[in-house]
């Protein structure tokens, strides 16, 4: 069975690790645990016995693709979780990830992202291309201190995304993994079209020259 990663992004003391924590006791709690820590917060991860256990790297390293698949393989985890802080490029290491998905050495989990509506009030128009990267860069929204303005922020750059305020994890997580894969199927779509095209033109001049 292939490991399965996640990706949690968002800025210091957005909620990230409450997170977290939430996923490993109500989505994953029956699952071994890795925690690749990009950032110290005030709340720290609940290392469960040997269940859940946590890795830091520094993120101005980047994210080599030999080092992630470092990562990914210590200890006998059946799901790696990378939190990831706000300056950090999460574009960067979904890349690798999904390259290290695309040669079978890791299933690719939920990309997610939290957004506090303090911190977008604050820092939110100064920051907006990175608030805007993370929110394109992830499937599913936690809105901590949720207020109408970055609701509707949300709203406009990812319509379809999930969204929670905090409650029903399980379903919550479940449907950004649906939405991940629709997403898929949508960006696959244009090609299929244009080889089906092509398929249908080159059989229909092929009868032409019967």
């Amino acid at each position: 069975m292939l490991k399965v990663v996640d990706i949690v992004q968002g800025f210091l003391g957005s909620g990230k690790t409450s997170l977290i924590n939430h996923l490993i006791q109500h989505v994953f709690e029956d699952e071994t645990i890795l925690v690749i820590l990009t950032e110290w917060g005030k709340t720290q991860v609940n290392e469960i016995g040997s269940r859940a256990i946590t890795y830091s790297w520094n993120w101005e390293q980047g994210f080599p693709l030999d080092e992630v698949q470092r990562m990914v393989k210590i200890g006998d985890r059946q799901r790696i979780i990378f939190e990831v802080n706000g300056f950090a490029s999460g574009q960067e290491l979904m890349n690798v990830l999904t390259q290290l998905a695309k040669d079978g050495h890791i299933s690719l989990g939920a990309s997610m992202a939290v957004f506090n509506g303090t911190t977008y009030n604050a820092i939110g128009k100064p920051l907006e291309d990175i608030f805007r990267q993370i929110a394109l860069e992830s499937e599913g929204f936690w809105i901590t201190e949720s207020n109408p303005d970055l609701y509707k922020w949300l709203s406009s750059i990812k319509p379809d995304s999930c969204k929670t305020t905090g409650s029903d994890w399980d379903n919550w997580y479940t449907r950004i993994l649906k939405g991940q894969k629709k997403t898929i199927v949508q960006q696959l779509a244009p090609y299929v079209t244009c080889l089906t095209v092509i398929y249908l033109i080159y059989f229909y001049l092929l009868r032409l020259t019967r």
